[in-house]
């Protein structure tokens, strides 16, 4: 399951993962982040898997979506991680760099993606109802 919210003045959008990650989270996601990117344009990317207890989806499905190029080109990405989306969170990131598609960074705590990206340390993120991107 996830949530995204957007920090319109940074142009900053989240997407907040809890629970089990699976496979049609990811394809969720992106659905929802190519509807929101037609109509708001480039962002860049915070992905916050903290909160994920278990990964379930296999290496292919990883391997593949990695393989795509990402929606913002030349915008940053920044992925917070738990112990268990860590191995995602770094095959995603090597397979991107590995095929010349940027950098994806990952830290373990908000504050180092708020520094990263630039935001304040209460940005002002809005949430975005899915239902809109549908």
């Amino acid at each position: 399951m996830f949530s995204l919210a957007y920090d319109k003045g940074h142009k900053v959008l989240q997407a907040r993962f809890e629970g089990v990650l699976s496979s049609q989270d990811i394809e969720e996601l992106d659905r929802a982040v190519i509807a929101f990117t037609a109509r708001e344009g480039p962002t860049h990317g915070l992905v916050d898997f903290s909160a994920v207890e278990l990964v379930a989806m296999p290496a292919s499905m990883l391997t593949q979506r990695s393989q795509q190029p990402p929606f913002s080109p030349g915008h940053k990405r920044v992925f917070v991680v738990s112990p268990p989306a860590l191995e995602l969170a770094r095959t995603f990131a090597g397979h991107q760099a590995a095929a010349g598609l940027g950098n994806v960074d990952i830290v373990t705590t908000l504050a180092e993606a708020y520094r990263i990206l630039r935001l304040p340390k209460v940005p002002r993120f809005e949430a975005v109802d899915l239902r809109d991107l549908a």
